[in-house]
């Protein structure tokens, strides 16, 4: 491999939101259940949870079950369609002391985050109650939510050099001209 193939392949590892993450809508239904069983990490809920949420317009972006050691948490993929259950979901966890922030990824465009916090068994029980909401949001009461909701979409924060990366991969691919002067 050349020193462009390569300087390529490293610049879109670091670029593109894509890289290593699979687009589980050109799976079967079948692939699709596997990649939920290997993404659930050996957690029944967290495994329940990520199939209701893409069978329900949510499809997860990252997962993790915490092991045990540290808070679980999923990220979701946000859309006009699904926002509003969203909120609902992230308001009602919130009395379950789970945090949910709503984020404008540079990358990756809107998303939530829904992570467990100050739980002393780091537990994923919450993520059976989520996938409930989901569900059935009718069945549950979403005033008052507790400190853990919040709703302001936050900006993420765009690396240094990120755009100068972006300029020098299109020109390495052919389909920039020119990179800036300075």
């Amino acid at each position: 491999m050349g020193l462009k193939e390569w300087l390529i392949k490293k610049l879109e590892k670091d670029l593109e939101s894509s890289a290593g993450h699979i687009d589980l809508e050109e799976l079967s239904e079948e692939e699709r259940n596997k990649c939920f069983t290997k993404f659930g990490e050996g957690d029944k809920n967290l495994t329940k949870f990520l199939k209701i949420a893409y069978e329900n317009g949510a499809p997860s972006i990252f997962c993790c079950s915490g092991h045990g050691i540290r808070e679980p948490y999923v990220v979701l993929k946000v859309t006009k369609e699904n926002i509003e259950l969203l909120r609902k979901v992230g308001r009602v966890l919130s009395k379950n002391h789970v945090s949910t922030n709503f984020e404008n990824n540079y990358q990756r465009g809107l998303l939530v985050e829904y992570r467990g916090v100050n739980s002393k068994d780091f537990s994923t029980e919450w993520l059976e109650l989520a996938s409930q909401i989901i569900e059935t949001p009718e069945l549950f009461d979403d005033s008052n939510p507790e400190i853990y909701y919040h709703q302001e979409i936050c900006n993420s924060y765009k690396p240094f050099g990120y755009d100068l990366k972006k300029k020098l991969l299109d020109h390495l691919r052919g389909t920039k001209k020119e990179l800036p002067a300075r």
